[in-house]
C-alpha cells in the first residue's frame, strides 16, 4: 500500500504541474495531506498580487481547526524575501522554520538562509551562496551548514558555458574535513553536447575516483519537429556501456503531451515502469491516467485525475484508483476564486465509500506587490534557486523566459543520472513555477537542469528527511 501511495504522490504532482500552465501565472503553493503522505499542489494567482498568508485547517471534531500556516514577505520588486512556517499549538501560533533570500543588484538570489526555531530563538541551519557570470547564469554555488557557532562549507557546484551561454559542464565537489589540511574533492561531473538547434543531444556523467574522472552514465535525446522532448536513452558504464532506461513521448496537433512511457532495462529485457495518458478538450486537460509497474513488473497499478473548469479556471480535481475493474473515488479538491481569479479557498475531501468527507481546508490571503508592472518586461532567461532549500518534503522551482520557448526541466542525482522530467513543452514569456514533491526520493543532493533552444542552466538542491 505504501508503494502505491508513493506513486500516487508522483502522478498527482505531474497533473498539478500541467494545471500550472493554464491562464494565470502560478504564484503560490500549498501542501495537501493525502492519507499519510504530503502532496504539493500548485495554485494560481494573477501577476499583480502575491500570497501573504496560507492558512491550513483540518477537519476534526465536526469542525475545521487551525493546523499550520505559511507567511510570505516580498521586496519592492515582488521577489520573495522570507518564507515563515508556523504550527498551531491549540491556542497560538508557534514558529517552526523560515527561509530568507538576499538578492544581488541584478535581482538574482545571492544567499538563501535556512533557520529553525528552537529554544525560543532562531537557529542557523544551512545556507547557499550563489555567484553568476556576466550573462546572469550561475557560475558557482556553495552550500554551508552551521556548526560550532560558525559556517562550514559542505559542497559546491561550478558551471562552465560556451559562447552561446549553453551549460557545457557542471562539476560537483565536497569539502573533506578529514583530509589534512581540509580541501575540496571532486565528486561528479556532467557534460552536455548540443545539436544545431542548441538542444542537448547527448550528456555524460563522470565520477571522480580520487585520481581522475571515470565514466558513469550517458544519455542521448531526440526531439519532435516543434522542439518537444521525444525520446531519451540512458546507458550505464560497467567496463562497457550497458542499457539502463528509456522514455518516449507523443503529442497532439496542439503540442500537448498525450502519451509518455518510461522503461528500465533489467540486464536482460526492457520492462515498462510508468505510463501516462492525457485527454484534452481543446488545450484543456480533462483527464490524466497513470499506470505503474514501478515496484513490481508483474503488478499493474492504475490511477487517474479528472479535471473540471469554469471559464478556464480549475474548480474540481478528482482522484481515482482502478480497483476490481472499475474506477473508485479517492480524494477531491474543490477551489473557489476571487474577482481577480486568485484562489481563495481550496477544500479537500476523502471518499468514505459512499460520500465525500471533509479533510483539509486551505485559505489564502493576498497582498499587492509595489513597483511590479502588470506585464513585467523580462529581458533574459533566469533559472532561480529552488525554495525552500534545503527542503524536507517539497520545493518550488521558478524560471523566467524573455520570449516563448520550448523548455525542458530535468532532475538528476549526484551521479548525473536522470531521475525525472519535471516540466517540458512550449511556454509563454514570463515567470513559471514547478513544484517537486516525491516521497520516493531519498535524502541527499540533487540537480535540476533547465534547457531551452539556446540556453542551459543548472542548480543544486538538497533534500533533508
Amino acid at each position: 500500500m505504501k508503494q502505491s501511495l508513493r506513486f500516487l504522490i508522483l502522478v498527482i504532482l505531474l497533473s498539478t504541474i500541467t494545471i500550472g500552465q493554464s491562464k494565470h501565472i502560478p504564484k503560490i503553493d500549498s501542501t495537501i495531506f493525502y492519507m499519510s503522505d504530503k502532496v504539493k499542489v500548485t495554485l494560481l494567482s494573477d501577476s499583480t498580487t502575491m500570497v501573504s498568508e496560507m492558512l491550513v485547517q483540518r477537519y476534526q471534531n465536526s469542525q475545521y481547526e487551525n493546523y499550520y500556516r505559511a507567511l510570505y514577505s516580498y521586496n519592492n520588486d515582488g521577489k520573495l524575501t522570507e518564507y515563515l512556517s508556523q504550527t498551531w499549538n491549540t491556542s497560538s501560533w508557534e514558529n517552526s522554520y523560515r527561509m530568507e533570500n538576499t538578492y544581488n543588484a541584478q535581482g538574482l538570489v545571492s544567499v538563501s538562509l535556512f533557520q529553525v526555531y528552537a529554544g525560543g530563538a532562531w537557529q542557523n541551519a544551512s545556507k547557499t551562496e550563489s555567484s553568476y557570470n556576466a550573462e546572469n547564469n550561475p557560475s558557482q554555488m556553495i552550500d554551508y551548514y552551521w556548526t560550532n557557532s560558525a559556517w562550514q562549507p559542505s559542497s559546491k557546484t561550478d558551471y562552465t558555458y560556451d559562447s552561446q551561454q549553453r551549460m557545457v559542464e557542471m562539476v560537483g565537489s565536497t569539502y573533506n574535513y578529514w583530509q589534512s589540511p581540509p580541501t575540496w574533492s571532486y565528486n561528479y561531473k556532467l557534460t552536455n553536447q548540443y545539436n544545431s538547434l542548441s538542444q542537448v543531444e547527448m550528456d555524460y556523467v563522470y565520477y571522480h575516483n580520487g585520481v581522475d574522472w571515470q565514466p558513469s552514465s550517458r544519455a542521448s535525446y531526440t526531439y519532435t519537429p516543434t522542439g518537444n522532448h521525444e525520446t531519451s536513452y540512458t546507458e550505464q558504464h560497467d567496463s562497457t556501456w550497458l542499457p539502463f532506461s528509456s522514455d518516449s513521448s507523443s503529442y497532439n496537433a496542439n503540442d500537448n503531451l498525450t502519451y509518455s512511457i518510461y522503461k528500465h532495462h533489467n540486464g536482460t529485457i526492457w520492462q515498462d515502469v510508468e505510463q501516462m495518458e492525457n485527454i484534452y478538450q481543446g488545450n484543456v486537460l480533462t483527464e490524466s491516467i497513470q499506470t505503474s509497474w514501478m515496484y513490481d513488473p508483474y503488478e499493474e497499478w492504475k490511477y487517474r485525475e479528472l479535471f473540471t473548469y469554469t471559464n478556464n479556471l480549475l474548480i474540481t480535481q478528482t482522484s481515482q484508483n482502478w480497483e476490481n475493474n472499475q474506477w473508485v473515488n479517492q480524494s477531491q479538491a474543490n477551489l473557489l476564486y476571487d474577482l481577480n481569479d486568485n484562489v481563495t479557498i481550496m477544500e479537500m475531501f476523502m471518499w468514505n465509500g459512499s460520500s465525500w468527507d471533509p479533510n483539509y481546508k486551505y485559505l489564502y490571503t493576498y497582498t499587492n506587490v509595489m513597483d511590479v508592472p502588470e506585464e513585467p518586461l523580462v529581458k533574459d532567461f533566469i533559472l532561480y534557486q529552488n525554495y525552500p532549500n534545503p527542503f524536507n518534503s517539497s520545493t518550488k522551482i521558478v524560471y523566467t523566459l524573455p520570449s516563448p520557448a520550448e523548455v525542458t526541466l530535468t532532475l538528476y542525482n549526484t551521479l548525473g543520472e536522470k531521475i525525472k522530467i519535471l516540466d517540458d513543452g512550449m511556454k509563454l514569456a514570463g515567470n513559471h513555477e514547478v513544484i517537486l514533491d516525491d516521497n520516493s526520493l531519498s535524502s541527499g543532493v540533487y540537480f535540476y537542469e533547465f534547457v531551452t533552444s539556446n540556453r542551459t542552466s543548472s542548480r543544486k538542491m538538497i533534500l533533508l528527511k
